[in-house]
């Protein structure tokens, strides 16, 4: 929002919330590939747990280091990303494999 709509953004009112760290709750990256060569299990909080986490703002994390210096680098970065998955998919060799319907 810093980015692309800065008039929409009241930095005199960001307040830090940052959590202690809880595998249960901690957001990770991932590749293009999730599950290329990887073990995964997930598992995901109730609405009810991930809203007492993020109490009293109602997030997480700390937006008074936000820019929209920072906000630009990211937005172009997702942008950037966008585009790369676009592409992969449009080369992407697709197969289908035999499928009997149950009966």
């Amino acid at each position: 929002m810093l980015h692309t709509h800065p008039h929409l953004v009241d930095m005199a009112q960001a307040r830090a919330n940052v959590h202690p760290p809880d595998p249960k709750f901690t957001p990770h990256h991932s590749p293009l590939d999730p599950y290329q060569d990887q073990d995964m299990v997930g598992l995901k909080s109730t609405v009810e747990e991930y809203g007492a986490r993020m109490r009293p703002l109602g997030t997480g994390g700390d937006p008074t280091l936000a820019s929209a210096e920072k906000e630009r680098l990211i937005f172009e970065a997702i942008v950037a990303n966008t585009i790369e998955v676009v592409e992969r998919a449009k080369r992407a060799q697709v197969s289908l494999k035999p499928f009997d319907p149950p009966v």
